[in-house]
C-alpha cells in the first residue's frame, strides 16, 4: 500500500518539477492572460454598497476611510472599541509596508 502511494507521489513530484523548470514567470503571466474569463454575475445594486452589506451580514466590521493616512487611527480605534491588545500581526503586502505603525 505505501509503495503504491510512494509511486503516485513520486510521479506527481516529477511532473510538478518538470513544469516548474519549463515555465518562467513571463511565460506564466502570458498563459494567465490567455486564459478566458468565465461568466461574471450582474447585480442590480452598486458594487461597494453590495460588498459592505454582504460583509456586515457575515459579522465583519466595515469602516470607509477618506485617505490611506486614516488607516492607523481607524485600526487603533477598532482595537480600543473591541478591548483588544495593541499587538497587530498581518501579512506583508506593498500597501501595508507603506503604513507607519506606532511602536
Amino acid at each position: 500500500m505505501s509503495s503504491t502511494r510512494d509511486n503516485i507521489m513520486q510521479r506527481i513530484r516529477r511532473a510538478n518539477q518538470s513544469r516548474a523548470e519549463i515555465m518562467n514567470q513571463q511565460e506564466l503571466n502570458q498563459r494567465l492572460q490567455q486564459h478566458l474569463r468565465g461568466p461574471q454575475p450582474q447585480w442590480s445594486e452598486e458594487l461597494m454598497p453590495r460588498f459592505i452589506h454582504k460583509a456586515e451580514q457575515s459579522a465583519a466590521s466595515v469602516v470607509q476611510l477618506k485617505t490611506e493616512s486614516d488607516i492607523v487611527d481607524a485600526v487603533l480605534a477598532y482595537m480600543d472599541e473591541q478591548s483588544l491588545d495593541k499587538k497587530l500581526l498581518c501579512a506583508s503586502t506593498a500597501m501595508i509596508e507603506k503604513i507607519i505603525w506606532p511602536q
